[in-house]
């Protein structure tokens, strides 16, 4: 466990899931859900307060989050695109009292992303003054798991539509550790994705 930073997790988990065709974020994981194996995940970091921005299929969600210590976003305008999940989650913790250093954002159907690999770029973070950690996917691909400095909440919450964090980090590139996370960025968006990363990360 590193020392708390000061550092608020935002868990993006608006999205409709429509190649999945079913909330995605209910999906199984490790005894519990997708979403509930995230905020798990966050609050173990023992860092600031955990946001969580909900839109889509939010009614059917809540029920099964409802007794989390977090704090619930509701998104009416997830339609829109994740810029807007984004920028409704990082005004709420522009407003938050006492003031953080900066802000985690990371994704709800990326559940091999763990604690170790969160608390390197906690631990980067710490060490670059001012500066965005980001992940790389390859191929000059560049997003989140991310932090952000303070100093880029204006930023992010201006975003819009389907334009999100990526388009922040690529402006301030020469302000951005990127850090190479291996396998553990494996986004699930389909029946076949959840299918595959299931039966390999829940054999006996």
């Amino acid at each position: 466990m590193i020392e708390n930073s000061n550092i608020a997790i935002l868990i993006l988990a608006a999205g409709n899931s429509s190649r999945m065709g079913r909330p995605k974020q209910l999906l199984p994981w490790k005894n519990s859900s997708l979403l509930n194996h995230s905020i798990q995940l966050a609050r173990d970091l023992n860092q600031g307060e955990t946001y969580v921005v909900l839109g889509a299929h939010r009614d059917v969600i809540i029920p099964h989050i409802r007794h989390r210590n977090i704090n619930l976003i509701c998104n009416d305008n997830w339609r829109f695109g994740i810029g807007e999940s984004i920028s409704s989650g990082i005004k709420i913790i522009m407003n938050a009292k006492p003031k953080y250093n900066g802000a985690l954002i990371m994704l709800a159907d990326q559940p091999l992303v763990n604690t170790d690999y969160l608390h390197h770029l906690i631990k980067l973070f710490n060490t670059q003054s001012g500066q965005i950690i980001t992940s790389s996917y390859g191929n000059n691909s560049i997003g989140v798991p991310a932090i952000f400095h303070h100093s880029f909440f204006k930023e992010l919450s201006q975003l819009t539509e389907n334009f999100g964090a990526k388009k922040v980090i690529k402006k301030h590139i020469n302000h951005a550790k990127i850090v190479e996370p291996t396998h553990l960025l494996t986004d699930i968006d389909t029946q076949e994705d959840y299918d595959n990363l299931y039966k390999v990360n829940h054999q006996l």
